[in-house]
């Protein structure tokens, strides 16, 4: 993470606030930005907005954000180009928040998403279930968060999935399902994610997971044997 003397062109916005040590706003360095003569602006004013100190920060992975710190409630406000931003803005600090609070995302932020899909940050556990954790409009921002999260070691990997609009399915007759999406993990187990009558859909899923290579897992379709009388009897 470095400082930056200009800011984005993007366009940002307060998307939460977040307590912190000043000893570790402090070690950011010298703020961009700090109101002149601190004390006679408490003495003046005394209540909150206070004086500020900002930071204009850029991460590794190319996201752009501000800290604006109010001397007076020693509150930090959170600047980025969208509500998600802010969980991965404070996994890229190298302190850890006492408090936080996020805002919900703006009116023009949920029009611009609306339809739009994103990049969605998932988390798989121990026994093959997902959740998602997080969606981002950036694909960069989706990643970067969960290599960070990823990071942290805990007994469960992150991944990112595409949100946008999916390819068709072909059309066909209404059949049983023939196709087989699977995870394998690094001991050799495999579990089924989901079927389907055809292989398109499931192929594009499991290439689009297959891209975070960082996981010690392959996703990979099968076609499944057709289901015999004598079996569909004995499953009953």
């Amino acid at each position: 993470m470095k400082q930056v003397s200009t800011p984005s062109l993007a366009p940002l916005r307060e998307v939460g606030n977040a307590m912190f040590a000043l000893a570790d706003v402090d070690s950011l360095g010298t703020p961009n930005f700090e109101d002149p003569d601190v004390e006679e602006y408490l003495r003046k004013y005394g209540a909150p907005p206070g004086p500020e100190r900002d930071w204009w920060l850029e991460a590794q992975c190319g996201l752009e954000f501000v800290l604006c710190l109010d001397l007076y409630i020693k509150s930090v406000r959170v600047i980025a180009e969208e509500s998600a931003e802010f969980e991965h803005v404070l996994a890229h600090l190298p302190f850890a928040a006492e408090e936080s609070f996020r805002m919900k995302p703006s009116a023009e932020e949920r029009e611009r998403r609306e339809g739009h899909g994103g990049w969605a940050v998932c988390r798989i556990d121990t026994h093959g279930s997902t959740f998602e954790v997080e969606s981002f409009s950036r694909e960069g921002s989706a990643r970067c968060f969960a290599n960070l999260l990823d990071a942290r070691g805990h007994k469960q990997g992150y991944f990112v999935e595409p949100r946008g609009v999916l390819p068709p399915l072909p059309s066909g007759d209404p059949g049983p399902h023939q196709w087989v999406l699977l995870r394998q993990d690094e001991n050799g187990v495999r579990y089924e994610i989901e079927r389907a009558r055809r292989p398109q859909r499931l192929e594009w899923l499991a290439e689009q997971y297959n891209k975070e290579a960082r996981h010690k897992q392959h996703w990979f379709v099968e076609r499944l044997p057709p289901v015999t009388p004598a079996a569909t009897a004995a499953d009953r």
